[in-house]
């Protein structure tokens, strides 16, 4: 193994990530692209890691996953390098045009009546859990015990998956509002409906979700197809600055009233403590999976292999079986792994071997890549997969790349226009038979 620490390590993915993103800027002409997102997060992640060290929060990284993410890093970057390489530039102009008008017709016809049944459903399932844990300084630490349960009733289901068909409206929004300018105040309305639902479970990343899509949807098309002189103008990005602090403050309160971030509140503690705890556990995730049977490819396939094993095509019981003793050992041993998401790295080498780190991220970062580059503004269902496949890259941090949410947001692209096209619905006055 090559001997590395943190800071050596976040210096490798600075300059790894700046070769890049030259190369992507030269050859495609823009700065954002799924390889801009994984080495941003990865570079926010090994950032928070060396912060968090230093200060003593968490101990020290050791050698095991450091010399992973190396083979994580070299194998991305070779990706990301290909998907440039063979991606023509993107000169789907008069798509985006369209894609602009349709996108305004959307949101205008349905987004309110979303939002507002979607309010509603979160406020009938807060109201239940507030009748069974009390409405006291306790409420988000007992709710998260209550939700840790598992025990999901209908209005949950239902305020889920519409949430999820909210994530669609803010990619339709991102793509209105990146000719014309930021809209804060438009977003903000997306999370105040969404946030009766998330304080039901306790949740904080409510706050934060719809952020992450809008501004990846936005920024794809600016960065594609240059309607503005910058990506971000001046004045609109001290807007975005100021939500920003002002939902991380609430996120961090919210974070210490539930507990766990010990008695003196820390508002920069409660924000990177969050991610880092990632890779904070990634030696006891990785070692477990070195030591346990293949699960080939059930993370990385998630949704896809779930779905299919559910309605018994194929069958999964081992594979789930090894993850359930994993998770298992970890809470008999007291381990916090257990309930600390585990980035895309263990669940390669669950799926591919230890061997397999670098040349199945190549291949999703080749994929990544290409559809980041090459399906912005060509139409409702290729724009809202670029832009999954773009958070989808920066959440490898966090996750692996096609989860529920990825393909119920796909569902939800392609369903609403389709119907709006079976029923004749006019797109800016006229019927258009463009795809979607």
């Amino acid at each position: 193994m090559l001997k590395t620490t943190v800071n050596s390590l976040l210096l490798l993915t600075i300059i790894l990530g700046f070769v890049s993103i030259y190369i992507t800027k030269k050859k495609s002409k823009t700065l954002i692209s799924a390889a801009t997102a994984y080495w941003f997060g990865w570079t926010f992640l090994l950032f928070g890691a060396s912060v968090a060290v230093n200060n003593e929060w968490i101990m020290s990284i050791g050698e095991l996953p450091l010399y992973y993410i190396q083979q994580l890093h070299f194998g991305a970057f070779v990706g990301f390098l290909i998907g440039t390489l063979i991606t023509p530039r993107n000169n789907a102009v008069q798509q985006y045009e369209k894609l602009i008008e349709k996108s305004i017709f959307i949101t205008n016809k349905i987004s309110n009546k979303a939002l507002i049944i979607l309010f509603i459903f979160g406020l009938i399932f807060l109201s239940q859990r507030i009748q069974r844990v009390g409405l006291n300084f306790d409420y988000f630490t007992d709710v998260r015990q209550v939700y840790a349960e598992r025990n999901r009733p209908f209005v949950e289901w239902a305020g889920t998956h519409l949430s999820v068909m909210i994530s669609f409206l803010i990619v339709l929004l991102g793509i209105k509002d990146s000719k014309q300018s930021v809209n804060i105040k438009e977003l903000l309305k997306y999370i105040i409906a969404a946030a009766p639902l998330g304080l039901a479970n306790g949740s904080r990343i409510f706050l934060l979700n719809y952020l992450i899509i809008y501004l990846a949807s936005l920024l794809i098309c600016r960065g594609t197809f240059k309607f503005k002189k910058s990506i971000i103008e001046r004045e609109e990005l001290k807007r975005i600055t100021l939500f920003l602090m002002s939902l991380l403050i609430i996120f961090s309160i919210i974070g210490f009233i539930r507990g766990g971030y010990g008695d003196t509140f820390n508002f920069f503690y409660t924000i990177l403590i969050w991610p880092v705890s990632t890779i904070s556990a990634m030696e006891s995730w990785i070692t477990m999976a070195l030591t346990s049977p293949c699960t080939h490819g059930y993370f990385t396939f998630g949704w896809v292999i779930d779905f299919f094993d559910r309605i018994g095509v194929i069958d999964y019981s081992n594979e789930r079986e090894s993850i359930t003793s994993a998770l298992n050992y970890f809470n008999d041993h007291y381990d916090s792994a257990a309930s600390i998401p585990k980035s895309i790295l263990p669940e390669l080498i669950y799926d591919f071997g230890k061997n397999g780190v670098f040349w199945s991220i190549l291949i999703i970062s080749v994929l990544l890549q290409v559809a980041s580059l090459r399906l912005v503004g060509k139409g409702i269902f290729s724009h809202t997969l670029a832009v999954l496949c773009l958070i989808s890259s920066f959440m490898t941090i966090q996750l692996s790349v096609i989860g529920a949410s990825f393909v119920a947001t796909l569902f939800w692209s392609f369903t609403i226009p389709l119907l709006m096209m079976i029923k004749k619905t006019p797109f800016n006055g006229q019927h258009n038979d463009d795809s979607f």
